[in-house]
């Protein structure tokens, strides 16, 4: 039996909480559209990397904080570990560790990317997509990445909506909206 679209709304509404709201597709009120991003981000050759969390700019510090409150997946106010850092993998998060791993940061004047892993049964690798000072970003998880992959051209090649599909599809944004939820 199918769910009206209201039901499922108001479903995912009331269950989350806080000043964000996580809703697939395009958001029509901003008009950011996840495929332009996408399209955008495949095609930049202009992205420069950055390897530390401290190095991370202020509007991708912002959206590492968005993810922190709603998703309360640690009990420290750092999100992510520098490389080598210990931080929680497993599925139980332990107190004082952060909750992910920075792997990479890629930023222009016009997007920011910001690359990390969570822990759980089993490692998820995940991408902050945004246009730069957006308060609006996708959040991508791309479970059939290997770490050695783990590159900028991958990612980048990974999110393309137009790339070939044969071997995976292109995977879907998860919106987060942002805003001044202080």
């Amino acid at each position: 039996m199918k769910r009206p679209t209201t039901t499922i709304l108001f479903t995912l509404t009331s269950a989350m909480s806080g000043a964000c709201l996580f809703v697939p597709g395009v958001d029509a009120a901003s008009g950011f559209s996840p495929e332009a991003l996408q399209t955008a981000f495949g095609q930049a050759n202009d992205l420069k990397l950055i390897m530390s969390v401290a190095g991370i700019p202020e509007d991708g510090q912002q959206k590492l904080q968005t993810l922190f409150r709603q998703q309360a997946a640690s009990p420290t106010t750092i999100p992510l570990a520098e490389i080598g850092m210990d931080w929680s993998s497993s599925d139980a998060k332990i107190p004082n560790l952060p909750w992910g791993q920075h792997r990479f940061t890629a930023v222009s004047d016009s997007l920011i990317a910001i690359v990390f892993v969570t822990g759980g049964s089993d490692i998820r690798y995940n991408v902050i997509l945004a246009p730069r000072h957006s308060p609006d970003f996708c959040l991508f998880n791309i479970p059939s990445l290997h770490e050695s992959n783990l590159r900028l051209s991958v990612v980048q090649d990974y999110l393309r909506p137009d790339r070939d599909q044969t071997i995976s599809s292109t995977p879907k944004c998860v919106m987060v909206r942002g805003g001044n939820d202080d």
